[in-house]
């Protein structure tokens, strides 16, 4: 696309492919006119010359590339047969002509042949703007008239971006770089045969290798460069040569003005402060060029959430002293936002200059750390109960309540509208009035959180009707009658139920009982819904008088309320007392019996008492009397009492008698304190887990304590299965409440699981035992190889083997070192490492032979395992490959053209220490190889012979290469020269050559007479 002279480019329509005609005339030594071509050109049968050469000229322009070629021949057969149609050597296809009678003129026949170049680079030998050769090679006798040739073309079409390069405003001193795109549009390749710009000027190219060729529908990259030295405007030109038919010569304007960019910012940063989300602020941005050069600004150029307005469209040019107003904008989003906003420069990629924006977008954040309020349960109809929710601003603006979305029994106690500060909270009251049932709503808190404008909270809570405590006497009723009682005694206890008929807690408080009466227990009581419990009554009357009292329960929570109980009852003088009322014991070792104690029983009445039972509750013991026993007024008995404990700790128990009056039993009470060792294990089970055999593990603290109220005397110490004991022995002592710490031991004797008991026997009553468990484990490791082979190795190659470990133990091996090897190396394989039983670990073993020779030794793997080390042999013999080749070059001299030259041969000795194969080329089909000698590998210090032999196809001098390649071993082919010079034959007393001018057309001449006259003599 040439330039025009507003820069831009113009497209060109050209056809990519056409088709150009030559024709050929073959001149001979025959003639005949009835064959409507006044002459021919005509071979003899023997087949070995070419039955016509004749050179036409190019007939495509300049740039033109053959792909394909058609050739039309008139022909006349005599004897028939195959004929060869060559160009320049290369054969285009064959035809073959029928035969007919000897000097039978008949008509000329049209003979085609077409062949198509294998790629766009057009046909191979094909001489572009010069001389080219038609040939045709003959079976038999034939004759030829004219050749016809049609040549299908293809041309190149340079295309190219961008049409004018504008540098803009560069740094004096700076480079600034831009490329141009070179593209070949066209069907045939495309060479680029020079690339220049402007001399003395401050531009330049990044080199390129010329001539370049661009095969079709590629391109090319090239670099133009500005590097300015001054401060003014600079212009120049690209100069491209190409073969682009149409525009061989190419030129693209360059312009760049040199001077630092004089860009003033003010300011030089924008910070927009706080600004609420979704709303926008605007802040000014002055530019200005303080500069002596325009100054072209093609964009502005940032990113969400600023943005810039006041560039005009295309961007635009400051000229020295001048300004430009813009705005910029922040829309505020979320959080802090950080931009830069860049001033793009004319023809480059980095920005004349950054302006850094900064803006905070502030929104507020409802927080509620409560989504849920249950108010409980409450006695219905009470006044409103109380919570707080605790509302918090999480974020940087205010956040503005609106309303409050509740309905009765609930209500918030606050005024609306509620501002609360950025990162402030509020604490709001909430209150439940009780009514009966459970009530659940939601309280909704708008605000302006655009988040959440509508922020849920549950409210539930739930009322009772008064009274929620329920009480029963053991008869149904709701008074306790107790009838007459002696002074000073217990009556028989009466029970009253107490029950939770509400739908909340309810709390009894302390139970204060009446004069005359006792009441168990006293202390608080919680009942859940539905729950019962039961309170004990006794009336103990102190002296003699009809009591008539209420005992009042008074129950907190929901539904509370205060409950009274009538209780009744008469004291009366008493006729049989115990003297002391209580007996006390002093502390008794367990299995052993107290002193005896003695309790007294008088008939303080005036009538006789018969006493029928006396009974011992608890581990007491009394000895009695013969009953039945009657005691006469102010008469009286003694009892001796014994204590004999069965545990260790307090106990309590009591002495009944009962007898004829009207408060029987008469009770004395019993208490005494048993002493006796406990003795514990710290836990029932000991495991040790796995352990090799051989081994003995580390010892396991263990601790026995004593936990009885005597101090704990060991007296047998006994273990059962492979594990010892040490630190515990017979005669050890453990104080009261204190322990003894020992230790234990594993020493398995098999590899299974193991069990033993630990018992110890002391004074206590039951010997303190725990269960010991092991299991005794092997260790083994094995290598899936014993030997590894590498066999011969090039030097510089590294064959790797892979080598697995397995652990066939059933316990963990640590793998800790490993010996090397000369020539042998590891990878693959940390050290140190465990391995775990039934695993595997695969690692890899390198042959690296750093010189020839046999390599061997083991790799000694060394682990905590028995049999240690695990050895792994290894093997190996270093090898190099050594060819030498003579002579280093070789030259034919003359030889005459299609005749072959006498062999030459070409040595090749293997200096190395193994068998070398090799395969021997040649570059070009005149030098012949004949490598029947290196079908075998050479061996070691042996050698081969390959003959070299020349056969020209043309004069003048041919040079070749003849290549030995080496296969494997790293050896670099030798390439050995080759030359020969092609020289034509010369017919004796014709004076001419048949590679020379007009000697091709007498020769065949002559062999065509000769032929002519055999034909003859046959026919005589």
């Amino acid at each position: 696309m040439p330039e025009t002279p507003d820069g831009t480019s113009r497209s060109r329509a050209v056809q990519l492919n056409r088709e150009f005609n030559a024709q050929v005339a073959w001149t001979g030594a025959t003639k005949c006119d009835t064959c409507g071509r006044a002459s021919y050109a005509c071979s003899d049968n023997t087949g070995n010359w070419n039955g016509g050469v004749q050179s036409f000229a190019d007939p495509l322009p300049s740039g033109w590339v053959a792909t394909e070629v058609f050739v039309n021949i008139a022909a006349r057969g005599y004897d028939g047969g195959i004929s060869t149609v060559r160009m320049n050597n290369l054969a285009l296809g064959t035809f073959t002509l029928p035969a007919r009678p000897l000097f039978s003129c008949g008509f000329c026949v049209p003979q085609a042949v077409k062949y198509v170049a294998g790629d766009q680079s057009g046909l191979p030998g094909y001489q572009y703007g010069a001389l080219n050769t038609l040939t045709l090679r003959t079976e038999k006798t034939n004759c030829f008239a004219t050749a016809d040739i049609r040549i299908q073309a293809g041309r190149p079409l340079l295309t190219f971006n961008p049409a004018k390069v504008s540098f803009g405003s560069v740094a004096v001193g700076a480079s600034a770089t831009q490329k141009v795109t070179l593209t070949n549009e066209g069907v045939a390749p495309l060479v680029i045969r020079s690339l220049n710009v402007t001399s003395a000027s401050p531009f330049g190219l990044t080199p390129v290798t010329l001539p370049f060729t661009l095969k079709p529908r590629s391109s090319l990259d090239v670099n133009v460069t500005f590097s300015p030295k001054v401060d003014r405007a600079d212009s120049g030109m690209l100069t491209v040569v190409s073969s682009d038919p149409d525009l061989p010569q190419l030129r693209i304007s360059l312009e760049g003005t040199g001077g630092a960019a004089k860009l003033q910012l003010s300011p030089t940063s924008l910070d927009f402060d706080d600004v609420r989300v979704g709303t926008s602020k605007n802040l000014p941005l002055q530019l200005k060029n303080v500069g002596n050069q325009p100054l072209t600004i093609p964009a502005v150029l940032t990113q969400p959430p600023f943005s810039v307005t006041g560039l005009p469209a295309g961007g635009v040019v400051l000229q020295p002293g001048s300004g430009l107003p813009l705005t910029v904008t922040f829309t505020a989003t979320a959080g802090d936002a950080n931009q830069p906003l860049y001033i793009q420069s004319q023809g480059s990629t980095t920005p004349l200059a950054e302006v850094a924006l900064h803006g905070t977008g502030i929104e507020p954040a409802i927080f509620v750390a409560a989504t849920a309020m249950d108010f409980g349960v409450h006695t219905a109809g009470i006044d409103s109960v109380h919570q707080t929710l605790t509302v918090n601003n999480m974020g940087q603006a205010d956040l503005i309540i609106t309303a409050f979305d509740v309905a009765a029994p609930f209500s918030v106690e606050a005024g609306l509208p509620l501002i609360i500060k950025a990162r402030e909270q509020v604490d709001l009251t909430v209150a439940f009035a009780p009514v009966a049932g459970r009530v659940t709503k939601d309280l909704i808190l708008r605000s302006n959180d655009v988040n959440h404008p509508a922020f849920k909270v549950s409210l539930s809570g739930t009322g009772v009707e008064v009274p929620a405590l329920q009480v029963t006497a053991s008869d149904g009723g709701t008074a306790l009658a107790f009838g007459a009682r002696e002074v000073n005694s217990v009556s028989t206890p009466q029970t009253l139920t107490l029950k939770n008929v509400g739908a909340g807690t309810l709390v009894v408080e302390p139970i204060q009982a009446p004069t005359g009466f006792a009441v168990t227990p006293t202390a608080r009581l919680s009942l859940a819904p539905g729950a019962t419990t039961q309170v004990q009554v006794t009336f103990e009357p102190a002296h003699t008088a009809q009591f008539t009292q209420e005992l009042t329960l008074s129950a907190d929570g929901p539904g509370g309320s205060t409950r009274a109980v009538p209780l009744s009852g008469q004291g009366v003088e008493g006729k049989l007392t115990a003297t002391p009322a209580a007996l006390s014991f002093s502390r008794t070792e367990v299995g052993s019996s107290s002193k005896a104690v003695q309790v007294t029983l008088v008939n303080a009445g005036t009538d006789s008492i018969s006493i029928s039972t006396i009974a011992v509750a608890g581990p007491f013991s009394v000895v009695l009397p013969e009953l039945p026993k009657v005691l006469t007024p102010r008469d009286a008995f003694t009892m001796e009492v014994t204590f004999s404990p069965l545990e260790d700790g307090p106990v309590a128990g009591a002495l009944r008698v009962f007898s004829n009056t009207p408060s029987s039993p008469t009770v004395v009470k019993l208490e005494g304190d048993g002493l006796q060792a406990i003795a514990r294990m710290a836990s029932d089970v000991l495991e040790f887990g796995g352990q090799r055999l051989g081994t003995v593990s580390t010892p396991r603290e263990f601790t026995l304590f004593n936990t009885g109220s005597e101090a704990l005397n060991v007296t047998a110490v006994n273990v059962t299965g492979p594990f010892l004991i040490s630190g515990l022995n017979v005669g050890t002592s453990v104080p009261v409440l204190g322990n003894r710490t020992f230790q234990v031991s594993y020493k398995p004797t098999e590899a299974t699981a193991e069990n033993g008991v630990l018992e110890v026997q002391s004074n206590a009553p039951r010997a303190a035992q725990v269960t010991l468990r092991g299991t005794g484990t092997t260790a083994s490791i094995e290598a899936s190889v014993t030997t590894l082979a590498f066999g011969p190795q090039f030097l510089g190659t590294n064959p790797q083997r892979v080598v697995e470990l397995r652990n066939t133990g059933t316990s963990p091996i640590t793998l800790t070192g490993l010996d090397p090897v000369d020539g042998f190396s590891v990878s693959g394989l940390p050290r140190p490492h465990q391995l775990e039983a039934g695993t595997s670990h695969a690692f890899s073993v390198a042959f690296e032979p750093p010189r020839s020779g046999e390599y061997a030794g083991s790799l000694a793997l060394r682990h905590d395992a028995s049999a240690t080390p695990l050895m792994i042999a290894v093997q190996g013999t270093g090898v190099q490959q050594a060819l030498t080749v003579t002579p280093g070059a070789i030259a034919f001299g003359n030889q005459r053209v299609n005749a072959t030259s006498q062999a030459l041969p070409l040595e090749l000795v293997n200096t190395g220490n193994v068998p070398v194969t090799v395969q021997v080329t040649s570059s070009d089909a005149a030098f012949q190889v004949d490598t029947r000698a290196v079908t075998e590998a050479i061996p070691a210090g042996g050698r081969a012979s390959v003959s070299v032999t020349f056969h020209p196809t043309s004069t003048g001098t041919v040079r070749g290469e003849v290549r030995v390649v080496p296969s494997g071993g790293g050896l670099a082919p030798t390439v050995v020269p080759v030359e020969g010079i092609g020289e034509s034959v010369t017919v004796e007393g014709s004076g001419c050559s048949v590679g020379g001018a007009g000697g091709a057309g007498l020769l065949a001449m002559w062999l065509l007479a000769m032929g002519m006259l055999r034909r003859g003599r046959r026919l005589r």
